[in-house]
């Protein structure tokens, strides 16, 4: 199993810039620690996400990092005219040496669409036609594209991503809906913070869509290996204060969530989307994720305005301590 690192770069008030600074100093780690991915949000506007434009916040991580795959988790295509968004990722696709992850999602954009001056009745039909055209603008080869969402004369690009035909396209899962879509389309999943008692029937929900859609079994686990869990993770020396700082650091998190109209309940959430406690019982939880043949979990360590020094903390144990017991598994 391997292991990614994400975040939309929550903070404490007053301390964002910071927040933008030690995401790419965790990036740099990661990179050199044996991580296999880094990912990022969108989110703008809100205490939720300081992020702003995520594609030039990867641009700076390729710049300061050598073979980790940068991945998105998830560009919000609602907000974005594919056109210009598969441009960009070509440019950042060749800057970063062919190491890009286009994670893709409708989302659910109300405050930023809102705050950007744009209205869209339907984001799925949006989404749907946005992502069709992602790969054959990178085709480089002209075309008319009739609409009805991005109307456009295509004509053609001289730079195409290094990654042939295209970066990888995985698609954001929140309901089963989107992980029928997703099989249904051939696109790995990125699965958002499920309750264990769910992750597994989705996950076998999308198995058997793509059965039914004719892939053979060695192509579904190749798309199920493909696929990532997140969980929000802490590591401390004991379990007992791995669920003090942890409960602190989700009710950072639930406050900043309710700016984006995601409610949770403290307790509940905490238990089904926080992985906490000693480095051997974190890596114990992190293996669920491999034995249903997913191929990595996703860490989001650096949330809710946690203390910086305990967020470094989870970082250098999952490095040290946990990538080492967890490296085999789902083999």
């Amino acid at each position: 199993m391997r292991l990614g690192l994400f975040s939309t770069i929550q903070s404490r008030p007053g301390e964002e810039a910071e927040a933008l600074r030690r995401y790419l100093r965790h990036a740099r780690r990661a990179d050199a620690g044996d991580f296999e991915s880094v990912w990022l949000a969108e989110r703008h506007f809100t205490s939720y996400g300081t992020i702003g434009n995520p594609v030039v916040l990867a641009g700076a991580v390729a710049e300061r990092t050598s073979r980790i795959r940068i991945g998105f988790a998830a560009l919000i295509l609602a907000l974005h005219n594919p056109f210009q968004l598969a441009e960009e990722l070509a440019v950042l696709d060749v800057l970063s040496g062919g190491r890009l992850l286009v994670g893709v999602g409708s989302g659910r954009a109300g405050v930023e669409a809102r705050a950007l001056g744009l209205a869209f009745e339907d984001p799925h039909e949006l989404f749907d036609e946005a992502v069709a055209l992602l790969p054959r603008i990178w085709s480089g080869e002209a075309f008319d594209h009739p609409g009805p969402r991005f109307p456009a004369s295509f004509p053609g690009a001289r730079l195409r991503p290094q990654q042939q035909p295209h970066p990888p396209l995985l698609r954001a899962i929140v309901h089963d809906d989107s992980a029928v879509a997703a099989a249904k389309a051939r696109m790995p999943m990125l699965l958002g913070r499920f309750p264990r008692a769910r992750l597994a029937p989705t996950v076998d929900l999308y198995r058997r869509t793509l059965a039914a859609a004719g892939a053979t079994e060695t192509e579904i686990e190749a798309l199920v290996a493909r696929s990532a869990a997140l969980r929000h993770v802490v590591v401390a020396p004991s379990d007992r204060e791995a669920h003090a700082v942890a409960r602190e650091a989700m009710a950072g998190y639930i406050a900043r969530a309710h700016e984006v109209n995601e409610p949770h309940e403290l307790d509940d959430f905490l238990e089904r989307a926080c992985v906490y406690g000693s480095a051997a019982t974190v890596a114990e939880r992190l293996t669920e994720v491999a034995e249903l043949g997913l191929g990595t979990a996703i860490a989001w360590v650096d949330f809710g305005g946690i203390d910086p020094g305990r967020a470094d903390h989870t970082l250098e144990a999952l490095i040290e301590e946990v990538l080492p017991l967890v490296a085999s598994a789902g083999e």
